[in-house]
Order: C-alpha cells, then sequence, then structure tokens
C-alpha cells in the first residue's frame, strides 16, 4: 500500500460531494451497499451482477475511516472519525422496497454530504473483507482489482 519512497498510491481523498436526491441500497449479489447519486437511476441499471460499472454508482463505505484507522496511524483520520456519529446506527434497510437484486436503505438522518476518495480495488477488499471478514459476505468482483473506484463516506 506504500510505494517505496513512502507515498500512498492506494487511495487517494478527493473531494466532498453533496446530494439532493440521492439513493442507496444493498446489494443481494455481494452484500455492498452502493450510493446512487440520482435515486431515480437505481431502477434504469442493467446489470446489477456488475453493479460498479453503472454511471454514477458509487461504492457507499461508512466504516472505511475506521478500517483505514485501524490500519494506518493518521492525525488526519482521526480527525474524520472524530466528527463521525456511529454510522451502524444512521442506515437501514427499507422493507418495503426490495426486489430480488437489491433492498434500498433508508437514512435515519441524511447525512450532510460525502468525502469522496479512488481507491483501489484490492485495498478496498483488503480493508473490508479479509481484515473484518464477519462484516461482509463477499468480496467486490471489480472489473480490475488494481483500477481506482468512487467511494463515498458519508458525514453528518
Amino acid at each position: 500500500m506504500i510505494d517505496k519512497d513512502g507515498s500512498y498510491n492506494s487511495y487517494l481523498f478527493i473531494d466532498t460531494l453533496y446530494f439532493e436526491n440521492e439513493s442507496v441500497i444493498l446489494s443481494r449479489h455481494d452484500g455492498h451497499n452502493y450510493l446512487f447519486s440520482d435515486s431515480s437511476e437505481v431502477s434504469n441499471v442493467k446489470n446489477y451482477n456488475n453493479i460498479i460499472r453503472e454511471n454514477n454508482v458509487y461504492i457507499y463505505e461508512p466504516l472505511f475511516i475506521y478500517d483505514l484507522c485501524t490500519s494506518f496511524y493518521s492525525e488526519y483520520f482521526l480527525n474524520l472519525l472524530l466528527r463521525m456519529p456511529d454510522p451502524g446506527s444512521l442506515i437501514y434497510p427499507d422493507i418495503d422496497y426490495k426486489t430480488k437484486h437489491y433492498c434500498k436503505m433508508k437514512f435515519e438522518k441524511k447525512p450532510k454530504g460525502y468525502y469522496l476518495c479512488l481507491v483501489k480495488g484490492y485495498i478496498y477488499n483488503y480493508l473490508t473483507y479479509i481484515k473484518s471478514s464477519d462484516v461482509y459476505n463477499h468480496p467486490i468482483k471489480f472489473p480490475d482489482d488494481k483500477a481506482f473506484y468512487k467511494l463515498l463516506i458519508p458525514f453528518w
């Protein structure tokens, strides 16, 4: 995860994003949450087995900061962590909105915004699946696990 010169090349914090009409789904194919920047696009998905390739879709991962903090000491991550409530209690399944492909999730309290990160597929799977295999059923099957993917971390 760290280059020989000491630089990081596996994840990058890029920007802060705000959405008006976002929607989070829990994929029944891999057990991961994905955020659509526009909730109307959920019904337009062509291939739920490979949802990561869809337009305006992000990996939604409220616990990624926790995973990074347990793997690396970083004052920056610690400052982000201190500003976040327990993310596990802020999203729950919408029992009225299930399909064979996904379950729509509801926010207990809508996030103010999201930190946009780019993360390499193999690092995401390492931090969220391999290091804490009791959390997810399956790692994400990335088209190219050495490529960067869009990840959103909510903040309130």
